[in-house]
């Protein structure tokens, strides 16, 4: 191996936003700070290279989710973005970024008509459909941070949502149970989630969480003790459809659910369906509010499509789930949250606007995000070794299962597991040599690293020294 030069120094391209692999973050790298690229324009007739218009933002990567909707709000227009207002544009495009519009309209990522990049020789390049097009399908999904510093975004606006409809299904073993409603419980969250792709397709879209242990305590707070099964969430989001049009979407599987339990084994709620009268005062009641910059566990994550929920028999799809809640401290319990952001969306885009987000995401439903590997940074090897352990439990225990269970689809690579050992198949799917050969033209130096990005497996980071070393 050989210790990187000044030239080989890590680079981070950091906005407000936050990624969930720590890549914002940049530990022992120098940082470029994008925040102060904030602009936005509005375009009504912005011209595409085939001469059609469309009506755009045109937008620094250092913009906020929350500054955009407003922005759009204020044209009558919506845009495709994420669930928390604070996350910045930059990385989210870049790794695909999903969120409430997705499953609608397709992935951030998919909006994209132009990007300005700078690379990392000082050029100034503008990427579209007629020019620098390889650099334009890479930075449409390939993966943040990696190929330049992306400044603007050009991005396609949508007509809004003249009603959006929120409906909760609560499941939870009765507060006296024991330990008599586990089966049942299991049972119920493989029939939610074998419905979960007739439902995106009727128009629904959300969030689900399930857990278990007292983790499902703070879920379902009247729970006495511990339960020995799961306790679910579900979140329904509905754009143009009534409360009385989702209830008749949802009855049907709730009466499935209860078909096969009784009173005694399952505590089924089903909340009157909120209306809310346009997607600004439904963001308000669904998005995040935390400014948190960091946390102290691992997860694992996985694309599902109908083959892996649907077409499967109950009591495999029940023993998958099991798998997937299990924690490392079986009383402590962990969560499952679950996004339900493919569907229609995605598999209506069409190949011009693909880029080269993993075509995975094409037939998957939703996003399934399994918590569960803590890091223990007291250890006597330090964090590197707490981590490499946590790493370690991940790999044996989430990611071999999500092999088993789903071995054709992959990962959301903006929330993944970053020590996946199948990261290239995994993240980038049958793109990954491709986007190595855009690389290396863009980034000649292999400036732009981060863990698990393109081409870095050409170098070993070491987290206790900070420093970036070739493998020749």
């Amino acid at each position: 191996m050989k210790w990187a030069s000044q030239r080989h120094i890590r680079i981070a391209v950091k906005g407000t936003g936050h990624d969930l692999n720590g890549r914002s973050s940049g530990a022992y790298s120098i940082s470029i700070w994008t925040r102060n690229f904030n602009t936005i324009e509005h375009n009504a007739s912005w011209s595409l290279l085939n001469g059609e218009k469309e009506n755009v933002l045109v937008v620094g990567s250092g913009t906020v989710w929350g500054d955009l909707y407003g922005a759009a709000a204020e044209q009558g227009r919506v845009v495709v973005g994420g669930g928390d207002a604070t996350v910045g544009l930059g990385g989210f495009i870049q790794g695909g970024g999903h969120g409430p519009l997705t499953s609608t309209y397709g992935l951030a990522t998919h909006q994209v008509l132009q990007a300005t990049v700078i690379t990392t020789e000082g050029r100034i390049l503008v990427a579209n459909d007629g020019q620098n097009q390889d650099l334009f399908w890479a930075v449409r999904g390939g993966g943040a941070g990696q190929y330049g510093v992306i400044t603007e975004y050009v991005l396609k606006t949508h007509p809004p949502t003249e009603l959006v409809t929120i409906g909760t299904l609560q499941i939870a073993p009765p507060t006296d149970s024991g330990n008599l409603s586990t089966n049942a419980t299991w049972d119920a969250a493989a029939t939610l989630l074998s419905s979960i792709p007739d439902l995106m397709d009727s128009g629904l879209a959300g969030v689900t969480i399930l857990a278990t242990g007292r983790r499902a305590m703070s879920l379902y707070p009247s729970l006495k003790e511990p339960p020995s099964g799961v306790v679910m969430n579900q979140m329904f989001f509905g754009y143009n459809v009534t409360p009385a049009a989702m209830a008749l979407l949802v009855d049907p599987v709730i009466t499935h659910i209860r078909s096969h339990s009784n009173k005694s084994t399952l505590a089924i709620t089903w909340a009157e369906p909120a209306r809310y009268q346009n997607f600004t005062s439904f963001f308000k009641a669904i998005s995040g509010t935390s400014n948190a910059a960091g946390g102290g566990g691992l997860m694992s994550t996985r694309l599902l499509g109908r083959a892996e929920l649907s077409e499967l028999s109950q009591h495999n799809l029940a023993n998958f789930l099991q798998r997937a809640l299990r924690a490392q401290n079986e009383s402590d319990g962990t969560y499952a949250f679950i996004g339900l952001q493919g569907g229609p969306g995605p598999a209506r885009v069409s190949e011009s606007r693909w880029g080269s987000v993993n075509p995975a995401y094409r037939s998957a439903y939703i996003h399934f995000i399994s918590m569960g590997a803590p890091i223990d940074l007291t250890t006597a090897g330090g964090p590197k070794e707490g981590l490499a352990a946590a790493a370690d439990w991940l790999e044996k225990n989430k990611e071999a299962l999500f092999r088993e269970w789903a071995p054709n689809t992959g990962a959301y690579i903006n929330e993944a597991n970053p020590f996946n050992s199948h990261w290239k198949q995994d993240f980038y799917g049958v793109h990954y040599e491709k986007l190595l050969e855009i690389k290396r033209t863009y980034d000649p130096s292999e400036s732009l690293y981060v863990l698990n990005g393109v081409g870095s497996d050409q170098w070993d980071y070491d987290l206790d020294s900070g420093k970036l070393c070739q493998i020749l």
